[in-house]
């Protein structure tokens, strides 16, 4: 499995952090798959071990990683209708959270949706 972690940066204005609340944002619907977690949610860490055993490639924005993280949070809800982690995004779309992702995985559907992003990349 692939995570792609986007790293912790500090910035020191406002300004800036909007800048990453943005970018980030833009992340979301430009990456073929992205996962929004939070280090200490066990939802998060069973939500990558299923990522993990569809062996398919994912970008992940770790919250508490970024002094920014709880304004990311916001307004991906505010975007998106979904204001808890982990949030699983494929193609651009919210795919939901972790019990949306195992329904998904259940049913054999969810590496097909992973894979599929992934070779529209």
């Amino acid at each position: 499995m692939t995570f792609r972690i986007i790293l912790a940066r500090r910035f020191s204005s406002a300004a800036s952090s909007s800048q990453f609340v943005e970018q980030s944002l833009a992340r979301v619907l430009d990456a073929p798959a992205v996962v929004v977690t939070k280090e200490s949610c066990s939802f998060c860490h069973g939500l990558l071990s299923m990522l993990a055993e569809i062996d398919s490639p994912v970008e992940r924005i770790e919250l508490l990683k970024h002094e920014e993280g709880p304004d990311l949070q916001v307004a991906l809800g505010d975007a998106h209708g979904q204001r808890t982690v982990p949030m699983l995004f494929v193609g651009g779309k919210l795919v939901g959270g972790y019990s949306d992702a195992k329904a998904l995985h259940d049913g054999g559907l969810l590496g097909g949706m992973m894979l599929g992003a992934s070779e529209r990349e």
